[in-house]
């Protein structure tokens, strides 16, 4: 609840981005102060509120009466959760993109909202910056990942063109993985170095075999890979 409060505070104040077109959006969390900063933000930002709901149930109705553009979804409130509302409001208006917002950063959360068929995965730690890239990203229809794991946008036609592939995770051995899952969370090398006990040295050597075993060289491509992997072997 004190990061939710801080964040609402930095939400809230940001300034205009100047955009033309207008995304109509729907605003779904327990939390009145975070709703209301949330709506602010994206007010400012040229986006069109159209409603907000404090439950999972009132959001589903709600969407699926004003059909906005994206409905942000908190993952945990009252009554019905943000990934049951997000399958309902697929099953009832598949063009409704939603965006799972949550106090819980991680893979884990993450794999959640990606088989709930949600467009995007924000964790409350994400800056009002980053909040709006992936907002803005969702809307445009393009990718985007938060480089400290602070959420992405989540591509469900690469996952399903992927289905059949080999596992990339094969390729890593279990302390590999650890390795992947600590840092696409968004900690340092001497962050995963502390949680491992190991020396942050070991830890880079760690992380640029994992970048050769799946080609990928960026820490945002990571977190992306991780975001990918929804079948909870991390």
């Amino acid at each position: 609840m004190v990061v939710a409060a801080r964040r609402a505070e930095e939400w809230s104040s940001s300034e205009p981005a100047g955009r033309t077109a207008a995304p109509r959006v729907l605003i779904a969390d327990d939390h009145p102060v975070l709703r209301s900063a949330v709506g602010r933000l994206l007010a400012r930002a040229g986006y069109e509120v159209v409603g907000e709901a404090g439950d999972g149930e009132e959001a589903t109705r709600l969407a699926l009466s004003k059909r906005p553009d994206v409905a942000l979804l908190d993952l945990t409130m009252p009554r019905v959760g943000g990934l049951q509302a997000a399958r309902r409001i697929a099953s009832g208006a598949p063009e409704i993109r939603v965006v799972i917002i949550s106090g819980q950063p991680g893979t884990q959360p993450i794999a959640e909202a990606a088989r709930a068929g949600a467009a995007a995965f924000i964790a409350k730690t994400a800056t009002r910056e980053q909040l709006l890239a992936i907002m803005d990203a969702v809307c445009e229809g393009r990718a985007h990942t938060a480089t400290d794991g602070a959420g992405a946008t989540i591509d469900h036609r690469t996952r399903r063109l992927d289905a059949t592939a080999p596992r990339g995770l094969d390729r890593l051995t279990p302390r590999e993985r650890e390795v992947l899952r600590l840092v696409a969370e968004g900690h340092t090398s001497l962050g995963v170095a502390c949680i491992l006990r190991m020396s942050p040295r070991t830890v880079e050597t760690h992380r640029q075999h994992i970048m050769g075993k799946l080609g990928i060289h960026t820490i945002a491509g990571l977190t992306r890979f991780v975001m990918l992997e929804s079948s909870g072997e991390l």
